[in-house]
C-alpha cells in the first residue's frame, strides 16, 4: 500500500480514559455505568464531569481533556496530532497566504522583543519601524521585561485590516511610539527560486499553503523563461499544509490518469486521487500571459486578446504559464524563438471581425482618454492590422469614474465609424442596428457595428476598487440594460442584502414584473428607440444629475462609514446600498410616465422647463404647455419628423411614389 505522510490539518476527537483520584464514593456509584453504560471509548466523558463537580481545586476542564487527547494520539502515528483551537486558528493564518497584521517578523530571546525583519511595503515600513527595534508596549500593555507570552504579543498585533494599533519601540536611547494601520500581509511558500547552472532551476518549499500552486507555478514560468529543462524541488523541512495544494502541484508532473495517492482504512474505503491533467506540465490547452500596467496608464480589452510579446525575466510586472510557448509550438499555432513569441498571434491572431468588433470598442475608448489616437483608425476599422495599438496608453488627464461610465455608453460617434450617422439609424439618430452583425447585398458582406454600447446588454457595471479605504467598502457600480440609456447606482462590496428591484427572483425573461428595474429600464430603453435623438437627450440629463450625484453622496456616506466598526458599517453600507437602488428604480418610474407623456405617438408636447425640473418638481400636468382652457389640452405641439438624411435617403428609393403632384 502506497503512503504519504499526513499535509493537511487532521482534527481528531478521540476520548481516552485517565488515571485520576476521585472521592471514593462517588467513583463506587458511577463505575458500574463506567462499564455497562459509557463502554471504554466514553470514559473521559464522565470522568471529566466528576472532576470538574467534585474535585477540591478549581480546574480548567478544557485543558485537561486537550492535555489527554494529546497524551492519547502519542499512541500512535507521529503524523496524528491533535490541535486546541487557539492552535488550529493559528495553523490556518499560517496557511492562508496572508494575514491582517503590522507586517513584522520578531523574536524574543530573552524577556524583550526584538524586530528581526519588516515586510516590505507593509504597514510597519510605512511609519518608520526598523529591523533591530525593541517592541516595548503594544497598545497600553507593557510586553518588555515581563515575561510576556510570544503568542498573547502576535495576536496583540493583529487585527482587522483597516484598524491601527501603536507600538511603542526602543531604538538606542530612544522610545518611540508608532500608530500604524493594518493591513493584508503576504505570507510566502516558496523560500527560494533560482537557477542552479544554465539548464537546472531549484524552488524549496516550506509549506502547503492556500497560495501554494499559484507561487510556484510564477517561480517555474520565471525558472523556464532562463532556460531551465530540469527542477530540484527541495521539500526538506516542508511542515505539510493543505491537501488540495499538494494535489495540483503534483498534477503539475503527471498525465492525466496517472496516480498520485490513494488512502485506505480499517474503516475507510479506498479513496483514488489522479492526476486530472490540469497541471502545468500535462496538454490541457490552457495557456496564459498577465502583464501589470504600469502606474499612470490605462489598458483596456473587448474580448480579444492583445498582449503580443512580453518579458520573460520579469515577475514582478508579468507572469505566465509554464507551458504558453511550448504549447503554442506543440499545436503549431508557432515555430519561432521565444523572444519573439506573441500570445495574440499564437493563440488569438487578428482577423477582421476582431479588428473591427473587439479591437474598435478599445480604440474608442482610448481615444475618449488619450490623444493622438486616431492614427489608429485604419486598424480599429479593420483596414490595416499591421498598425497595432499600443497594449496601454497614458491618458491626458487622470480618469475619473463617470469617464468610464461615460465611455461604457460609446457609439463611436464623432468617428468614421459614427452609428448615429449613416442611413442605419433612420429618420431618428437610433445607433442600433439588430442582429444579425452581417448582412449580405447582391454577394458582398456588410457590418453591423459592435459598438461599447449595445441593445443585447442584460447587466452592466464599473467595479471600482477604492484602495485608500477598508476592503469592505470597495463599490460595484450597476445598472441594468442597455449602458447608453439606463443608469449607476453604487452598491458597496460588504452589502448583505440585494435591493428588491434588482433580485434575481424578481421577474424573468418571460415574466413581466412591474417591480423589477431591468423590466422599468427595458421599457424607457425600448421607447427611446423609436425617437432616440431627442429622447435619449433627455434621459441622459437624468443619468449625468444622478451619477455624479452619487460620486458626491458616496463621499459623505464613506467618512460616516469609516467612523463605525466593521459590523456596524456593513450595515450601514448595506441600508445605504439598497435603499439607494429602490430610489433609482422610483426616480425611473417617474421618467417612464414623463417620456410617454411628452413624446406619444411621435409628437412632442412643449413644456416650460426640462426633464429635471420635472422629475424634481411635481411632476404633474402643468409642467407641460397647455391652451389655457383649463381642461388640460395641450398647445404648441411640436412635430419633428425625420432628418435631412433619411428624408434623402426615401425620396431617392421611393420618390416616384411618393412625389408631390400639383
Amino acid at each position: 500500500m502506497k503512503r504519504i505522510s499526513s499535509i493537511w490539518i487532521a482534527i481528531l476527537g478521540i476520548v481516552v480514559g485517565a488515571l485520576i483520584v476521585l472521592a471514593y464514593n462517588a467513583y463506587n456509584q458511577k463505575r458500574n455505568m463506567l462499564r455497562v453504560q459509557y463502554g471504554d471509548w466514553r470514559k473521559l466523558n464522565l470522568i471529566l464531569d466528576q472532576i470538574d463537580k467534585n474535585y477540591v481545586d478549581t480546574i480548567n476542564v478544557g485543558k485537561v481533556t486537550d492535555a489527554a487527547i494529546t497524551a492519547a494520539l502519542a499512541e500512535l502515528d507521529p503524523h496524528s496530532v491533535y490541535m486546541p483551537p487557539v492552535e488550529l486558528t493559528e495553523a490556518e493564518t499560517d496557511l492562508a497566504g496572508n494575514f491582517d497584521g503590522i507586517g513584522i517578523q520578531f523574536n524574543v530571546p530573552n524577556d524583550t522583543a526584538i524586530v528581526l525583519e519588516v515586510i516590505p511595503g507593509g504597514p510597519s515600513e510605512k511609519v518608520g519601524l526598523q529591523k533591530g527595534d525593541r517592541i516595548l508596549k503594544v497598545g497600553d500593555k507593557d510586553i518588555a521585561g515581563v515575561k510576556f507570552p510570544q503568542d498573547s504579543m502576535v495576536r496583540r498585533m493583529k487585527g482587522p485590516a483597516g484598524t491601527k494599533v501603536t507600538v511603542t519601540v526602543g531604538r538606542g536611547n530612544e522610545t518611540i511610539p508608532f500608530e500604524i494601520t493594518r493591513g493584508k500581509i503576504p505570507m510566502h511558500c516558496v523560500d527560494a527560486s533560482f537557477m542552479i547552472n544554465d539548464t537546472t532551476g531549484y524552488i524549496k518549499l516550506s509549506k502547503f499553503s492556500r497560495t501554494t500552486f499559484s507561487e510556484f507555478s510564477q517561480a517555474s514560468a520565471t525558472l523556464l523563461g532562463e532556460g531551465m529543462k530540469k527542477l530540484i524541488f527541495d521539500l526538506r523541512d516542508n511542515t505539510g499544509g493543505y491537501f488540495d495544494q499538494a494535489l495540483l502541484l503534483c498534477d503539475m508532473f503527471l498525465k492525466k490518469g496517472d496516480e498520485i495517492v490513494y488512502m485506505q482504512g480499517l474503516h475507510r474505503k479506498k479513496d483514488d486521487y489522479k492526476a486530472d491533467g490540469k497541471g502545468g506540465n500535462a496538454n490541457k490547452g490552457i495557456v496564459w500571459v498577465a502583464r501589470r500596467i504600469p502606474d499612470g496608464y490605462v489598458s483596456a480589452h473587448a474580448n480579444q486578446a492583445r498582449i503580443t510579446t512580453f518579458p520573460k525575466n520579469d515577475p514582478e510586472n508579468c507572469l505566465y504559464a509554464p507551458d504558453v510557448v511550448s504549447f503554442a509550438r506543440e499545436m503549431g499555432y508557432y515555430d519561432g524563438p521565444d523572444a519573439d513569441f506573441s500570445f495574440c498571434d499564437a493563440y488569438a491572431p487578428l482577423d477582421f471581425g476582431a479588428l473591427r468588433a473587439c479591437e474598435a470598442r478599445v480604440w474608442a475608448f482610448f481615444r475618449t482618454v488619450a490623444d493622438d489616437m486616431d492614427r489608429y483608425a485604419d486598424y480599429a476599422m479593420g483596414h490595416n492590422a499591421a498598425n497595432r495599438m499600443p497594449l496601454w496608453v497614458m491618458p491626458r488627464e487622470k480618469v475619473s469614474p463617470k469617464t468610464i461610465f461615460d465611455c461604457m455608453r460609446d457609439h463611436y460617434e464623432g468617428t468614421p465609424m459614427d452609428m448615429t450617422a449613416d442611413i442605419g439609424a433612420g429618420g431618428s439618430a437610433c445607433p442600433y442596428r439588430w442582429r444579425p452583425m452581417e448582412f449580405e447585398v447582391d454577394g458582398v458582406s456588410y457590418v453591423n457595428e459592435r459598438a461599447t454600447a449595445t441593445q443585447q446588454t442584460g447587466f452592466w457595471f464599473v467595479a471600482q476598487a477604492r484602495p485608500w479605504n477598508p476592503a469592505d467598502m470597495g463599490i460595484l457600480w450597476f445598472g441594468v440594460d442597455d449602458a447608453a440609456t439606463s443608469c449607476l447606482t453604487p452598491i458597496y462590496c460588504s452589502a448583505q442584502e440585494v435591493p428588491a428591484c434588482l433580485s434575481e427572483q424578481n421577474g424573468s425573461m418571460l415574466e413581466y414584473s412591474p417591480t423589477a428595474a431591468f423590466w422599468l429600464f427595458n421599457r424607457v430603453t425600448n421607447f427611446a428607440y423609436m425617437r432616440y435623438d431627442m429622447i435619449s437627450a433627455d434621459i441622459r440629463k437624468v443619468v449625468d444629475k444622478w451619477e455624479n450625484g452619487m460620486l458626491e453622496t458616496v463621499r459623505e456616506v464613506d467618512a460616516e462609514a469609516l467612523s463605525l466598526s466593521p459590523k456596524a458599517r456593513g450595515k450601514f453600507l448595506t441600508a445605504f446600498s439598497t435603499a439607494t437602488a429602490q430610489q433609482l428604480f422610483d426616480r425611473w418610474s417617474k421618467l417612464d410616465k414623463y417620456l410617454l407623456v411628452k413624446y406619444m405617438d411621435g409628437n412632442v408636447k412643449s413644456e416650460k422647463a426640462d426633464v429635471l425640473t420635472f422629475l424634481d418638481g411635481d411632476g404633474g400636468p402643468a409642467h407641460f404647455v397647455d391652451n389655457g382652457n383649463g381642461r388640460n389640452i395641450p398647445d404648441k405641439i411640436q412635430f419633428p419628423g425625420y432628418n435631412e438624411k433619411w428624408k434623402r435617403a426615401v425620396a431617392k428609393d421611393n420618390g416616384e411614389i411618393l412625389r408631390v403632384v400639383k
